[in-house]
C-alpha cells in the first residue's frame, strides 16, 4: 500500500465525518500495489448513511477536506450505491485494500 499512515488516518476520519460511522473505504488501483509508481489515490466508499442526496452533497466536502488534510493530491472517489453492480466496484472489492 503506497499511502502514508497520516494519509490513511485522514481518509478514514474524513470518510466517517462525511458519510457516517459505518462507512467502509477501499483503496484500489495503483496505490494499492507496492510495485507500482506514481498514480492518484483511488477510493471506493461504501457509506454508512444511505441517504443518496446527503451522500452526493458530502462527496464534494469529503474531497475538499481530504485534500486539505493530505495536501493537494489527485483523488478519485467512487460511491457504492445499494445494488450497484458496476465492474469497477467489483474490481475494487476484489483487488483493493480495506482502510476501514
Amino acid at each position: 500500500m503506497r499511502i502514508s499512515e497520516n494519509e490513511r488516518i485522514a481518509i478514514i476520519n474524513e470518510a466517517r465525518i462525511h458519510f457516517g460511522q459505518g462507512t467502509k473505504v477501499i483503496l484500489f488501483g495503483s496505490r494499492s500495489d507496492d510495485q507500482a509508481k506514481g498514480g492518484d489515490i483511488d477510493l471506493l466508499v461504501i457509506p454508512g448513511n444511505s441517504d443518496l442526496d446527503i451522500i452526493y452533497k458530502n462527496k464534494i466536502n469529503f474531497l475538499v477536506h481530504l485534500k486539505n488534510a493530505i495536501d493537494d493530491q489527485k483523488i478519485d472517489v467512487i460511491i457504492k450505491q445499494p445494488g450497484d453492480n458496476r465492474r469497477i466496484i467489483a474490481t475494487a472489492l476484489e483487488e483493493g485494500i480495506a482502510l476501514c
